[in-house]
């Protein structure tokens, strides 16, 4: 089918240089990356990916575990010898 339509959008340059940017490395033109993702809505009927005003419960679990590691209510889980005597030697 011949390409026949332009779509003119406004985007931050800071943006579209970094998306240019991955999107080289991944062997795509800003063009075709945008014919991927309109390809992709019409076979989902809607966005390739959810979107939600809520964070995955996955995210507020550690964001949770952080707050309370912070507070010393659980402990941390370390890798390295080294990194539980680096921090110890931070007190």
């Amino acid at each position: 089918m011949a390409k026949s339509e332009v779509l003119h959008i406004r985007l931050s340059p800071d943006l579209k240089k970094e998306a240019d940017s991955v999107l080289k490395q991944l062997g795509l033109s800003t063009g075709e990356a945008v014919n991927v993702f309109l390809r992709q809505v019409t076979i989902h009927k809607g966005l390739p990916f959810p979107v939600t005003l809520e964070p995955k419960s996955d995210i507020l679990s550690a964001r949770r575990e952080v707050e309370l590691m912070k507070a010393g209510k659980i402990p941390k889980n370390y890798t390295t010898i080294e990194a539980i005597f680096a921090e110890a030697m931070e007190d």
